[in-house]
């Protein structure tokens, strides 16, 4: 079961993710049904745009399905990703790849939750558009993790230091503050969607999709609240920025602060580095580069720590390998963007 609904609306496809009861997590057979869909996309003429939905009212996609990722490895972390985790990963991203590349546009409504991998999914194509439903967040630390699917490269179109910010709390924007972090192309009210989806149904040409999207959506983007506060508070080291939000007063900063707290020590000096390297400023370099990380993270307690008490006994209280932010060492991160024991990511291989 590819747990994704398939219907041809006059000139698009659209798409729906529908695994509503887990927030339509994304599993290897909806990583397949998408790469065939967005094949056949390309193949037939009468089809000029595909539109993406996630089902269920409640979300477009709350992320990947790291439950079994953790299932797979959880034993012998030493010994991850087996072949299945890393044909996972090594597909994801060539879907991400080719939602961004297609010929023809694809547009994603993105009307409810949106994290990790349904950010993957729905960011890169030609038009990511939101409502006031839709809850956006990077929040890979809470489980021993890091952003990816191109979330390096997503999080470094945000203006000055909030991409950071995001990435290493898992802080939380809603509605029109995803439009204005310059994550997505548009905003539109939800209760609007229905006259998108059927003016987009009558689309005569690839170009066509995106005159009709561009015509029904709000893309103007506000300056983003105290950006000069989140970008001091986000100056220097992991440890500087730690204590920076710890001591902030501003009220966004301390949401931020507590995802901090929540959230392994080890990830959050790994993704502080990820998202201040420089690298991954291009959609392939990013993929190629959080390959390495995710295989890196893999091999790690923290991951199963963190996922073992958010999804599997709920305690919400992991116990990290390292303390306290403070307490992660250099000989830690020293080498941890290098190219590891395993082939990069290749973006020109089909997997």
């Amino acid at each position: 079961m590819s747990h994704c609904q398939v219907v041809q609306n006059g000139s698009i496809l659209e798409v729906t993710l529908d695994r509503p009861k887990a927030l339509n997590a994304i599993t290897i057979e909806m990583i397949d049904e998408i790469i065939f869909q967005l094949d056949r996309l390309q193949q037939e003429d009468h089809l000029v745009g595909m539109v993406l939905l996630g089902g269920g009212g409640k979300a477009f996609s709350a992320g990947g399905d790291v439950r079994a990722v953790y299932d797979d490895g959880h034993q012998n972390p030493h010994l991850a990703p087996s072949d299945q985790t890393a044909q996972f990963f090594l597909r994801e991203y060539q879907m991400n790849l080719a939602l961004h590349r297609s010929e023809k546009p694809v547009v994603s409504l993105v009307d409810g939750i949106v994290m990790g991998g349904g950010v993957g999914l729905s960011f890169h194509g030609a038009r990511a558009v939101v409502t006031e439903n839709a809850l956006f967040a990077m929040p890979e630390v809470a489980i021993g993790f890091v952003p990816d699917v191109g979330g390096t490269y997503a999080l470094s179109h945000c203006p000055g230091k909030l991409g950071l910010l995001l990435g290493v709390t898992g802080a939380r924007l809603k509605g029109r503050e995803i439009l204005d972090a310059q994550l997505v192309h548009g905003f539109i009210q939800s209760e609007h969607l229905d006259v998108l989806r059927e003016k987009l149904s009558r689309a005569t040409s690839p170009k066509n999709v995106l005159e009709i999207t561009d015509a029904h959506i709000d893309r103007e983007r506000r300056e983003f609240p105290d950006l000069s506060v989140i970008d001091q508070a986000c100056q220097g080291s992991m440890n500087d920025m730690a204590e920076a939000l710890k001591n902030s007063e501003h009220p966004f900063l301390q949401k931020a602060y507590a995802g901090l707290t929540r959230g392994s020590p080890l990830a959050c000096h790994v993704v502080h580095k990820q998202l201040t390297s420089g690298l991954g400023q291009n959609l392939i370099d990013a993929l190629r580069l959080e390959y390495r990380l995710v295989v890196r993270m893999l091999r790690k307690k923290d991951f199963y720590e963190g996922v073992h008490a958010v999804l599997v006994d709920r305690s919400h209280q992991p116990e990290w390998l390292y303390p306290s932010i403070s307490d992660v060492p250099e000989s830690e991160l020293s080498d941890i963007l290098e190219p590891i024991d395993l082939p990069d990511w290749d973006p020109d291989k089909r997997y």
